[in-house]
């Protein structure tokens, strides 16, 4: 079924009286966004753009209650889940892939949020973080680009899991905009990745630990922004820091996929391999053992925001059948666990041929004398404190991992 366009400019109207009226105005983007909140518009705001893709924007009374469309919405919201609520389990989320939903994303989070698996600041949150990229995004191609807002009455969401103020937002998305043309970015897209093309003059101009961390950052799997949520870092500052490379060519900003939407094609259930990033199935496979949900999901924004593939085990006696399964190229694991510690996890992998070479991080809030002496014994590759610092886990990997050639 086609939409009847109610345009932003007049939603006083009726849908037969703007039938028409072709002659009327379509109102330029942000004017269509703030007039909408004026005229108390319920339904979708859709921000165009010639031969491009184009942003929705949803309402109810002038409030914004979600945001979708652009370059990458399912990467936007994972990024966005990831960033603000990691301990978030979405294999246990059971949503039918033939549910009929305009917003996809905004359904799994009203049905997380009425099994109470996330909570209502939370589901605020992440609605604000992906209204504001959203908008910048919006004013970013703006500026370049002529765009248009047409308005879609009928197509209001059925309940607001946020009701958020046009002002508000699109004052966060302004000053974001702002402080990236402050540091001389307004001409690249925070939607792009870093990709290495040249290794021999990017390893000539750098010392030997910034050359293996720019390899592990710079793969083409990982946006700019995945990247700043993944190391925790001001998204401009990490893009300006990149731009010497970039402006030699060693460093290209390419643009990569969207990540798969998380509908399963298997079934009714959410498998948590159908939200792995996107990556080659050549990527690194990095595994993680710790009963601690929460410690898996932040170890998974981390690994993931490199561009590798991720796997975790919460239950120890399932780590070493996993791992025979999936063979990762390199083991986190948690040292203290119920049933069985990290150590005697260990001494099993290494009795196992096919895993005997396979590097093995200790994860541990004891880093002692003892502890190290012990890891030693059971042949650890190495030992990571907690809670986890992301450069520093970001070196171990480069450490352990083979630089691609």
């Amino acid at each position: 079924m086609t939409p009847n366009p109610i345009f932003p400019s007049d939603f006083s109207s009726s849908t037969d009286a703007n039938r028409s009226r072709p002659e009327a105005k379509i109102p330029s983007a942000i004017e269509a966004i703030v007039v909408s909140s004026q005229k108390h518009f319920s339904g979708r705001l859709e921000i165009a753009a010639p031969n491009s893709k184009s942003w929705d924007l949803y309402y109810r009374l002038g409030r914004i209650v979600w945001a979708g469309g652009g370059t990458h919405p399912h990467r936007r919201w994972q990024r966005s889940l990831s960033k603000i609520y990691p301990q978030l389990d979405l294999s246990r989320a059971n949503v039918r892939k033939t549910d009929k939903q305009t917003a996809w994303e905004y359904l799994v989070l009203s049905i997380l949020l009425k099994r109470q698996q996330i909570d209502r600041e939370s589901v605020q949150a992440i609605v604000t973080e992906c209204v504001v990229e959203v908008l910048f995004d919006i004013l970013q191609a703006s500026q370049s680009q002529s765009l248009t807002g047409i308005g879609y009455g009928e197509e209001a969401l059925s309940e607001s899991l946020a009701l958020l103020k046009v002002a508000d937002v699109l004052t966060d998305a302004r000053l974001q905009w702002e402080a990236w043309c402050e540091e001389g970015l307004s001409d690249y897209l925070p939607n792009t990745a870093p990709v290495v093309r040249h290794r021999e003059q990017l390893r000539s101009s750098v010392s030997d630990k910034a050359y293996r961390k720019l390899i592990v950052l710079a793969n083409s799997r990982s946006t700019l922004r995945d990247l700043a949520v993944s190391l925790k870092q001001d998204l401009a500052r990490l893009t300006k820091s990149l731009l010497p490379y970039v402006r030699r060519g060693a460093i290209e900003l390419v643009e990569i996929p969207d990540l798969p939407d998380g509908r399963s094609e298997r079934g009714d259930r959410l498998e948590d391999a159908d939200f792995e990033n996107d990556s080659s199935s050549e990527a690194p496979l990095i595994a993680c053992i710790d009963d601690s949900l929460q410690n898996c999901k932040i170890l998974e924004v981390i690994v993931r925001g490199a561009g590798y593939r991720f796997i975790y085990v919460t239950d120890p006696l399932e780590a070493l059948p996993t791992l025979i399964k999936r063979q990762p190229n390199l083991v986190f694991l948690d040292l203290m666990m119920p049933v069985i510690n990290g150590y005697e996890v260990c001494a099993q992998i290494r009795r196992v041929s096919t895993l005997q070479d396979v590097p093995v991080v200790i994860l541990t809030s004891q880093d002692g004398l003892i502890d190290r002496v012990r890891a030693k014994m059971v042949k650890a590759s190495g030992f990571l404190s907690k809670p986890v610092d992301p450069s520093k886990m970001l070196a171990t990997m480069d450490k352990l991992l083979p630089i691609e050639s």
